[in-house]
């Protein structure tokens, strides 16, 4: 019974951390930091960046620069 009442305390410590981090640092390092005024800026902008953050290419840096000549070739 000693055992139970450990482990139920042990996850009930663990649990309400992860909530604590969850709903207090994520938010905080989203805000602040360069990811923050990264995906800020993309949210302003409109662009959708979701395939950087889940892949690399070793072409990243050639398709940026591909995009950038188009956006200037259409007068942006």
């Amino acid at each position: 019974m000693k055992r139970a009442v450990q482990i139920l305390l042990v996850w009930g410590v663990a649990v309400s951390a992860t909530l604590l981090l969850m709903s207090t640092l994520l938010p905080w390092a989203g805000t602040r930091g360069y990811a923050g005024s990264v995906i800020q800026n993309n949210y302003a902008q409109r662009n959708d960046a979701t395939a950087l953050f889940w892949t690399e290419s070793p072409r990243t840096l050639e398709l940026l620069e591909q995009i950038d000549r188009q956006r200037s070739n259409n007068g942006e």
